[in-house]
């Protein structure tokens, strides 16, 4: 039920009960009378077997690059996805929901509070790969409700999505107990209904509140989506999907016909050009020929040029520092900002550990003949284009929330996220990454461009709102859109340092309640057994 919750199956909703069955588990392994330790390594060992579950069908876009670009047979990938990635999901079940139980004391419904701050407390920094949260499943898209996330983001949501699970836990108790405390479900329920409603006042104000607002500056984006092919990358060619082959005159050619068949020159509005990741095929720090064919190009449109490439740098002892970076040409064609990518994704631009265990590394680097070693960026970098400061984050970068929040606190009122999601096929990595990167733009409030080389390519609003078509999987094509450069105030943009204080506050004083109730039982229980 969770595997079919995620990205890409149309089940979000499905996360208000995706999670029962896994904690009636939970529940029963602790009614079974056994030393604590003993429940512990139970909770644990069904958590990585529900997590190998999940994984296989929710991260079915990891068995199709493993098998696809990393040259592993198709069973060989499946176990890749159902052991790797299955390990950190039934981890993150693990530690969200099953490690606490046994050191809780039992009570029919005031551990739950605990347990769901817990979790409050986990989501924003716990580590994965993928960065998701169970709030932001459950609500993508949800009318009104998902505008609540500029207060708590889009983890906060798990406020109400876990509520709604553990509320199914509550009346379990109730029915398994048969005490039919009838009561605690009933308030439960209604107070679950009534934040519901809240959250979705607020969102329905909000969006009021800020269409009636009116930006004093624009700037109108053109982006390509080329569909190039990574099929000599492949072992399997009939997989890539494309059969468009990456080089400077397609994207050139391509660029023309979408600026000759934009208007806005009229206007006088700054004007940009998007070439999302792994669709300029040379480093233009390093390559003089392809530096001066985008910088004459530049000055030949009058238009401003983002791209994405590749750079490095020799060290004082030889070797080399790889870099994946976006950069931005001004009209004039000059080089007018650079931006290093931050989040590296883990075997695909960085090797873990690779600097403890140099031969784990070596049979990584035999293994996967692909796979890159880059340095992370340390900087959020905003470059500014007239009144726009636009930062220009990477792929992978979207999935974390802490990169785009710093970027716009930096100054940035527009993000363009430039990615490549072809190495993962007709899959669901897209989906990951699109609703990813739109909570990004509802959690601080300002539009996002999401420029892809193979879909789904969209733009967004402060707002959330599409101000463009959704281009689909391995469609050819460009969007164009003028953007209102407006960041609206986000108190979880501001603020959001703040939240995981509360939460932790708020638990403490959830478990001191929680065990004196427990000492008031047994206190009365003693006084029973006395009389």
């Amino acid at each position: 039920m969770f595997g079919f919750s995620t990205p890409g199956f149309g089940l979000p909703l499905l996360g208000l009960v995706s999670l029962v069955p896994l904690l009636i588990l939970y529940e029963e392994i602790l009614s079974i009378p056994q030393k604590r330790r003993k429940s512990f390594f139970n909770i644990l060992g069904y958590s990585l077997v529900a997590g190998s579950i999940s994984a296989v069908i929710g991260g079915y876009c990891i068995t199709n690059s493993a098998h696809v670009y990393g040259h592993l047979p198709l069973p060989l990938a499946v176990l890749v996805t159902a052991i790797g990635y299955g390990l950190e999901v039934g981890l993150i079940f693990f530690f969200y929901f099953g490690c606490l139980l046994p050191f809780l004391p039992k009570h029919s419904w005031a551990d739950l509070p605990v347990r769901i701050l817990w979790i409050l407390i986990l989501e924003p920094h716990y580590p994965r790969l993928f960065e998701w949260s169970l709030g932001g499943f459950t609500y993508y898209k949800v009318p009104y409700i998902e505008q609540f996330a500029d207060i708590i983001g889009s983890s906060g949501l798990s406020l109400l999505s876990v509520g709604c699970n553990l509320t199914f836990i509550l009346a379990w108790r109730c029915l398994k107990q048969q005490n039919y405390a009838w009561f605690s479900v009933k308030f439960a329920t209604v107070l679950l209904i009534t934040v519901h409603l809240l959250a979705g006042t607020y969102g329905w104000w909000r969006l009021v509140e800020l269409q009636d607002f009116k930006s004093e500056s624009q700037i109108e984006v053109v982006s390509l989506q080329p569909n190039f092919s990574l099929a000599q990358l492949a072992s399997n060619p009939d997989l890539a999907y494309s059969e468009r082959l990456r080089n400077i005159d397609s994207l050139l050619d391509d660029s023309r016909k979408a600026l000759a068949k934009t208007h806005r020159e009229e206007k006088d509005l700054p004007r940009i050009l998007v070439w999302p990741e792994s669709t300029f095929p040379a480093p233009i720090f390093k390559d003089a020929s392809a530096k001066e064919l985008v910088s004459n190009f530049a000055k030949e449109k009058r238009v401003h040029i983002l791209l994405s490439t590749v750079d490095w740098e020799m060290q004082v002892d030889g070797n080399y520092r790889f870099f994946g970076i976006s950069v931005l040409v001004d009209p004039e064609g000059e080089v007018a900002g650079r931006y290093n990518k931050i989040f590296l994704i883990p075997f695909g631009e960085s090797i873990p550990g690779s600097s403890l265990f140099p031969s784990w590394a070596a049979w990584l680097r035999e293994m996967i003949p692909n796979i890159s070693e880059f340095e992370a960026g340390q900087e959020f970098t905003a470059m500014p284009i007239g009144d726009a400061k636009i930062s220009a984050p990477i792929c992978f970068d979207g999935f974390s929330p802490e990169i785009i929040q710093q970027m716009v606190l930096n100054g940035a009122n527009l993000i363009v996220l430039s990615g490549n999601l072809a190495w993962f096929g007709k899959s669901n990595a897209a989906d990951y990454l699109e609703m990813i990167t739109r909570w990004r733009s509802l959690e601080n409030r300002v539009p996002v461009v999401f420029a892809t080389n193979s879909g789904y390519s969209s733009y967004w609003d402060a707002t959330g709102q599409a101000l463009t078509k959704r281009m689909e999987l391995f469609e050819e094509g460009y969007l164009d859109a003028v953007i209102d450069l407006a960041t609206y105030n986000s108190w979880y943009r501001e603020k959001s340092g703040w939240l995981v204080w509360v939460y932790i506050i708020l638990s403490m004083l959830a478990l001191g309640y929680l065990i004196r109730r427990r000492e008031k039982a047994t206190t009365s229980q003693d006084g029973a057994s006395g009389l």
